[in-house]
């Protein structure tokens, strides 16, 4: 094992140890509020009437911001999703993207979305989690 290994073995734990105790810690100093309970959110993704193969799914809420919360997001396999939420008000955004063309320089591929911006990058879809874990969504999506 060479000085680099046994140093990255060491140090990366350490590291994430340190991050969780900033965030488990750091994150709540001097808030009034508690942490939002999250709750489970399911449902099936429809592309133009068949299930989406591929994609994620973002819920993001209005006030998630404000509670230093993240959209909750989760991978579309075969038409399903599971993902957990805290409740509101959750804007939809459903994505999709494809490799379209040949890599550049960097080896990286170009990618185009697959599914229309009404239902990713100007969604208007909301939904509302409630505080349980009976939230299923299903949505229809279309290519255009």
């Amino acid at each position: 094992m060479t000085t680099y290994e046994t140093v990255r073995g060491c140090v990366v734990p350490c590291l994430v140890h340190v991050w969780l105790v900033v965030v488990a810690t750091g994150c709540t100093a001097g808030r009034n509020e508690p942490l939002p309970q999250l709750h489970m959110v399911k449902g099936t993704v429809r592309l133009d009437g068949n299930p989406l193969a591929a994609g994620t799914i973002c819920l993001d809420g209005e006030n998630d911001a404000r509670l230093a919360l993240i959209p909750a997001t989760a991978k579309v396999v075969n038409g399903s999703y599971e993902v957990r939420a805290a409740s509101g008000k959750k804007t939809v955004r459903i994505f999709a993207p494809i490799e379209a063309g040949e890599p550049d320089s960097t080896g990286a591929r170009p990618t185009k979305e697959t599914i229309a911006p009404a239902f990713n990058t100007n969604s208007t879809t909301v939904v509302e989690v409630l505080p349980h874990d009976d939230n299923v969504f299903d949505f229809d999506v279309k290519s255009k």
